[in-house]
């Protein structure tokens, strides 16, 4: 598991399962996790608090074994 928190935005009930993307500096867009469980949406008056995330990368192997082409 991964966490990640911003100021702007945070993933709600039914996000469960989309993605999270960093973009490099050369433009690529990555998929780094895959949302698991957040303490809540954010709203303008919340507190931030960090959404967890399944790590992409500690499972690659998985994911690449079990992929159905």
């Amino acid at each position: 598991m991964l966490c990640a928190s911003s100021d702007k935005s945070d993933f709600c009930k039914g996000d469960i399962g989309g993605p999270l993307v960093l973009q490099a500096s050369s433009g690529l867009w990555t998929q780094v996790g895959i949302a698991s469980w957040s303490a809540g949406c954010q709203s303008a008056n919340a507190t931030a608090s960090a959404s967890v995330y399944t790590n992409v990368a500690l499972l690659r192997t998985w994911i690449n074994t079990n992929m159905i082409d």
